[in-house]
């Protein structure tokens, strides 16, 4: 698995995520998509993150609504 296609915890990481799905770069969003992203890999059993792709983390941002939380 490439390194491009594995879900990061890093803060320009966040901020890609964010730009996908148009929110803003705001500190409250990174905390709410990180937030998100250990309870994703806890859901899939594992917190190491070579083991999730973003693909797989944007069908859990869309599945659980994530996008409802975010600033705009």
């Amino acid at each position: 698995m490439s390194d491009w296609s594995q879900i990061s915890e890093e803060e320009h990481e966040l901020n890609y995520i964010l730009d996908k799905f148009q929110k803003r770069k705001t500190e409250k969003n990174r905390n709410i998509i990180l937030q998100h992203i250990k309870e994703f890999k806890k859901f899939n059993g594992s917190t190491n993150t070579q083991n999730y792709t973003k693909l797989a983390f944007y069908k859990f941002y869309d599945d659980n609504n994530i996008g409802a939380e975010l600033e705009d």
